[in-house]
């Protein structure tokens, strides 16, 4: 999970994302979210924020919560099968500022896509990624940024379905770059992902001796052609 306190303005996503995290679960079944896979996760967030020069990270942490017994019986139900009591969740922050996705340049917003799915390329990393994983980060907010940075790459006359295929060939690649940026820094994303499990919370200062600045290219071949 990540957090930067931007506020998504855009209406009519809560009911569609329950329904596909539903879907996934019942396809898919419960994601382990043990600790190991929370710090890989948000260990993903930092370096990619860093490798994309985003602002440095405010605070990043995991920590065992209970499931509600609301949530147990729901997804109980639907795999058929108990849940766990406790799950692992994380948070990373980065900039305190609110903003709202027509704010922001396509730049920005590709930065923020990165970010965003940096977690599942944590994940993905250390070879613990599960279909029903972090399904908010993978599916609605990557698509909400993906077709915010189109805006200005197709005229407004474009087929609303070839926009949503250009979103969602960007969404793939930023998947795949995502992991080919831990990979590249692998040394500190396994050396973060380790501290980060072994003390669950990390401020800004800590995280410092693992930043090392933009990575160049990192945008390479993502921004998309106009679309009619």
């Amino acid at each position: 999970m990540n957090q930067n306190a931007m506020t998504m303005r855009v209406d009519g996503y809560e009911e569609e994302k329950a329904a596909v995290v539903m879907a996934c679960i019942k396809e898919h079944g419960f994601p382990p979210m043990t600790r190991k896979i929370a710090a890989a996760h948000e260990a993903g967030h930092v370096i990619v924020a860093d490798a994309v020069g985003l602002p440095p990270i405010i605070h990043t942490y995991i920590q065992k919560e209970p499931i509600a017994h609301e949530l147990r019986v729901l997804f109980g139900n639907l795999v058929g099968e108990a849940l766990p009591a406790f799950w692992w969740v994380g948070w990373t922050a980065w900039g305190d500022a609110t903003e709202t996705l027509n704010d922001l340049s396509a730049h920005e917003l590709l930065q923020r896509l990165l970010f965003t799915l940096g977690g599942w390329a944590g994940e993905r990393a250390i070879g613990k990624a599960h279909p029903s994983s972090c399904v908010d980060e993978r599916l609605f907010y990557a698509f909400q940024y993906g077709v915010f940075a189109y805006k200005g790459y197709y005229t407004p006359t474009a087929d609303h379905e070839a926009v949503a295929a250009w979103t969602l060939s960007l969404i793939a690649r930023v998947e795949g770059r995502a992991l080919q940026i831990i990979r590249k820094r692998r040394h500190l994303f396994d050396r973060l992902r380790k501290k980060l499990y072994q003390c669950k919370r990390l401020e800004g200062d800590q995280l410092a001796p693992f930043r090392i600045g933009t990575m160049e290219g990192w945008d390479r071949d993502l921004i998309p052609p106009v679309v009619h």
